[in-house]
């Protein structure tokens, strides 16, 4: 009996109606309300859900018929039966255990044999397997469906498969027994020596097969079915038989003239890739064979022999990655062997555990009926890889043809395809595609692929002659290769794929994962394959992060464990803000031995005892804002909620309209990003860039970065965000335009040596900042040496010398940034506070600094005092020598509001103007503007004596509100 029964499994699934939604989804609207839904490809849907009066639901399907011209309806079983193309029984087993109805554990149970043991019997030998089996008439039905739709109780006995009461192992002087039962058929495939116990109600797959070979007996390469194809071909033809002998009537015969009797070969023989395949290909009435194990190999005395008896010998590969590559290598060996190539929209079909159909049983079991017509159309178009013909021409000489079908198959099982390729010439390329890999070629390359493949197989050099000279190997006639359409992307929501010579590596926030061969549907262009062997190591570095009260996300700490790697000793300098303070005055403090240990202890340390704590956080939010943003490039998924574009720039306080450079901002990019990615450079001084019509012309889908480098000090980023989300137009050069999709596109950055000067949210909102210290720098200006990272680490990173385990460390590193990147839900930003100064110095100028700092400053008497906001303007304009551009009353009062938050001072804190910071009052009938710059003590004052100090006649509550909450000028 099934697990379950009917009425157990409808009542635990809402009357079924869980199952017929997880069929159709499409039909959760249109329950009870007389909607239609599609269950197949229709123009029109035509299928309706109704529950029924004891509560289960139904499908009617108007579109279809029970062949007596009435409504086809179904229950959620028979919904279940129709869509899997499996038995009743079967059907009750997998809706069990697919919508756990039956608890795994139980269903562990039931899914395995009985099993006992016994002390053996003195005639059961060490090592050799007994088996107590059915009549082969005792088997039963449902047994019997097990093994597919076309599985007949004759070609069980024909292909010598037994169902099994039991089975036992004489291991070590005991019997190991395992018995079937009514819900757990077992079968032994018994032929010579060789024995292959089949449990198709296995738990584990791993348990679903076992050799059984008699001892002293290897697996060997075994091919099943073809002494039963063998024996029956004898039948029909005796004389074929070895060691025949003419019988005396024949003899009299064959001297009467009747010669030697004609050979009856076998219509064909169809090579399966299992044993349940070749079963019920069996069933629909052909000869088949099929091999022992996946492992074991097709021999050239089994093809010669199948050839000898019939007609044509066709293969039916599993369409999965693996298959196909074995469905061509026999293709490719045996060229005259017909390669029948299941639809490729069987792998749309999933099976009851969720994995695409693929398999010749898949087919049986989704066609169901339909089955046996439509694989007899497969093998009708089938083709062999043999793309030639011979024949006797009218000169009685032999001639050749090329079958341009069979031809063009040829180059596609051999991986030649056109492929339309944005920016291409003609619009297309032609490629060759090597499992994952793909390079492009051309039309030479084809030609000297056939050339060379016939010379390997040492074919007729007359053939070899007539295929150098083929029009159909010519550039116009290769434009009819098979088309093809690959995806190339590597990034994903969750991770990336990166491809080395010793495979592919997947990196999600859980970990590395090296994809096994033949599980990656994307493929990689040749030159994309980083040339390295990549081994995974263990962590750089830990990140603490967590969230407070208000869900903002805290970096609570950077723990560093491996420094060994160049590139992230690199990345640490160029992190160490407070880098003059530990190396130099608290160096130059200690004595000479002293420091020349402190300064070799912590050459590349980012936590040095030579800073306090507050230093060494800083230091370490912009190591992990380095790290994180290298991360989410590497990451290279534009996420519309994250249009990032990210920034190097100097952490260093300089003059405005001054830049210092030389601080290694650019080897992020042209040195570590482009070692994984494919970088394209942009000139950033150039003003007028982005109005360049053909700005992006090398960009295409293989382009992952597009760096802005060097920038100019009035760039405006605002034009470059127009380009972060959302489709990318690009006008090649020397190609036509294209468009790619935001998931095609590049991820944006730049590199700039001057402080942003647009400030607003909207662009520090888009912007990404890295800011780098000044570690590396050039002697002058105040430093005491030229220090720069190829003085340091004495050579080039990452150049031609650099040995293997450096750059798997180096790969290892970027990697890991990649899982910080993805396991950080939120924005890391750099500290900036060094950078918001330059920022406010640049929007002041330093002209406006210079007389500021003079007017304001604490030894003066203009702190903490109203001024008149036109004679102060005046004031300024006079003093500087301001000419022909003098600031308008608005700007002036910006470049004031910059100087308070440069220097940590209070914008009009006593403001009496409703809403806003004005401070306005009446003298003389007019209406005069005061501005004051008042230091943190005065707004103290302010607060404590806030009802002694409101002027007469001024709005008091105004006063009170400004007071109390004074203006800040904030970056």
């Amino acid at each position: 009996m099934a697990y379950y029964s009917h009425e157990e499994i409808l009542k635990e699934t809402n009357g079924g109606l869980d199952i017929i939604l997880h069929l159709y989804p499409q039909a959760n609207k249109c329950i009870d309300n007389n909607k239609h839904f599609k269950i197949r490809d229709e123009n029109t849907a035509s299928c309706t859900l109704k529950q029924m009066p004891d509560g289960n639901y139904i499908i009617a399907d108007w579109g279809n018929t029970n062949g007596d011209g009435k409504t086809l309806k179904m229950n959620a079983i028979q919904a279940w039966m129709n869509e899997k193309g499996i038995e009743y029984k079967n059907a009750l087993d997998e809706i069990s255990e697919k919508f756990g109805i039956m608890p795994e554990e139980q269903l562990k149970e039931i899914r395995k044999p009985d099993f006992n043991k016994r002390a053996a019997k003195a005639d059961e030998v060490d090592g050799e397997y007994y088996f107590d089996l059915y009549e082969q008439d005792e088997i039963p039905k449902d047994w019997i469906a097990e093994l597919g739709p076309y599985a007949k109780l004759e070609k069980l006995k024909l292909y010598q498969w037994h169902a099994v009461k039991s089975y036992r192992l004489i291991k070590n002087r005991e019997a190991l027994i395992w018995s079937s039962k009514e819900n757990y058929p077992i079968f032994v495939i018994k032929e010579d020596y060789f024995k292959k116990i089949y449990q198709p109600k296995a738990y584990d797959k791993k348990d679903r097969f076992r050799y059984a070979v008699d001892k002293g007996r290897e697996l060997g390469n075994f091919l099943h079915g073809l002494n039963q194809a063998y024996q029956i071909f004898i039948d029909k033809n005796p004389h074929e038989a070895d060691g025949y002998s003419e019988s005396e009537e024949a003899a009299r015969e064959k001297e009467e003239g009747g010669g030697k009797p004609k050979t009856e070969l076998l219509e064909e023989i169809i090579l399966c890739s299992g044993d349940r395949d070749a079963l019920n290909v069996a069933g629909m009435g052909f000869f088949v064979v099929w091999k022992n194990s996946e492992t074991s190999q097709l021999l050239f005395e089994d093809v010669k022999k199948m050839r000898k008896i019939a007609k044509r010998i066709y293969n039916v590969p599993d369409i999965d990655p693996t298959g196909i590559l074995q469905g061509r290598k026999v293709g490719m060996f045996y060229l005259d062997i017909h390669t029948v190539w299941l639809p490729k929209e069987l792998r749309e079909k999933k099976d009851w555990r969720g994995n695409p159909r693929k398999d010749l049983l898949d087919f049986c079991e989704v066609k169901r009926g339909k089955a046996s017509k439509e694989f007899k159309e497969l093998l009708r178009v089938s083709y062999p890889f043999k793309f030639w013909d011979s024949y006797i021409n009218k000169n009685n000489k032999v001639s050749w043809e090329i079958m341009d079908i069979y031809l063009i198959s040829f180059l596609a099982h051999s991986g030649f395809y056109l492929y339309r390729k944005e920016g291409a010439k003609d619009d297309f390329v032609f490629i060759q595609v090597i499992g994952t890999q793909v390079r492009q070629v051309n039309a030479v390359d084809v030609k000297r692929f056939v050339t060379h493949f016939l010379y390997q197989k040492r074919e007729d050099i007359r053939l070899r002659n007539y295929v150098q000279r083929a029009p159909q190997l010519k550039p116009p006639a290769l434009t009819d290769l098979e088309e093809i359409q690959l995806d190339f992307r590597s990034h994903f929501p969750e991770g990336r794929i990166f491809y080395f010579k010793n495979g592919a590596f997947k990196i999600t926030a859980e970990g590395i994962e090296k994809l096994k061969p033949g599980t990656i549907n994307n493929h990689v262009w040749e030159e994309k394959i980083l040339l390295h062997h990549f081994k995974e190591e263990k962590a750089f570095f830990t990140v603490k992060h967590t969230k407070d009260e208000e869900g903002k996300q805290i970096i609570e700490d950077l723990i560093i464990h491996n420094s060994d790697c160049e590139f992230f000793r690199y990345l640490i300098q160029t992190s160490r803000v407070h880098w003059r303070k530990e190396l130099e005055t608290h160096a130059d403090q200690l004595t000479k031995k002293d420091r020349a240990a402190y300064l070799k202890a912590y050459k590349f340390s980012i936590d040095g005892p030579g800073l306090n704590a507050d230093e060494i956080h800083e230091q370490k939010l912009h190591l992990v804002n380095k790290m994180y943003v290298i991360g989410y490039m590497l990451h290279r998924n534009r996420r519309r909620s994250r249009p990032w574009v990210p920034l190097a720039m100097d952490a260093r306080l300089s003059d405005a309209g001054k830049s210092f450079g030389g601080s290694g901002k650019s080897l992020v990019w042209e040195t570590g990003l482009a070692a994984m990615s494919r970088l394209v450079k942009i000139n950033g001084k150039n003003k007028k860039v982005l109005q360049d019509d053909h700005l992006f012309t090398e960009v295409n889908k293989e382009t992952d970065l597009v760096l802005f480098d060097d920038l100019d000090e009035y760039f405006d980023f605002r034009m470059m965000f127009t380009y972060t989300s959302g489709s990318f137009p690009v006008n090649p050069k020397f190609g036509k335009r294209f468009t790619l999709e935001n998931d095609e596109a590049p991820i944006l950055g730049g590199t700039t040596n001057f402080s942003i000067r647009d400030t607003s949210p909207s662009v520090r909102r888009r912007l990404i900042v890295m800011a780098f210290s000044d570690y590396y720098h050039l002697e002058g200006d105040d430093y005491r040496e030229t220090r720069n990272p190829n003085l340091e680490f004495g050579h080039d990173i990452l150049d031609e010398e650099t040995p293997p385990e450096e750059w798997n460390r180096f790969y290892n590193f970027m990697m890991q940034c990649l899982q910080l990147y993805l396991t950080i839900p939120d924005k890391v930003e750099a500290p900036m506070g060094e950078i918001e100064k330059r920022n406010l110095r640049g929007k002041m100028g330093e002209t406006f600094l210079n007389w500021a700092e003079v007017f304001f400053s604490p030894l003066g008497e203009n702190l903490n005092k109203e001024l008149d906001k036109k004679q102060l303007m005046k004031t300024f304009i006079d003093d500087c020598e301001i000419g022909k551009f003098k600031p308008s009353p608005q700007s002036f009062k910006e470049k004031l509001k910059f100087f308070c938050a440069y220097q940590g001072l209070y914008y009009n804190p006593n403001s009496n103007e409703k809403g806003t910071d004005r401070i306005i009052r009446k003298e003389n009938g007019s209406t005069v503007e005061y501005v004051m710059l008042a230091t943190g003590d005065h707004v103290d004052v302010l607060n404590s004596s806030t009802e002694e100090t409101i002027p007469t006649g001024v709005d008091e509550q105004a006063v009170k509100q400004a007071i109390s909450n004074p203006r800040k000028s904030e970056f």
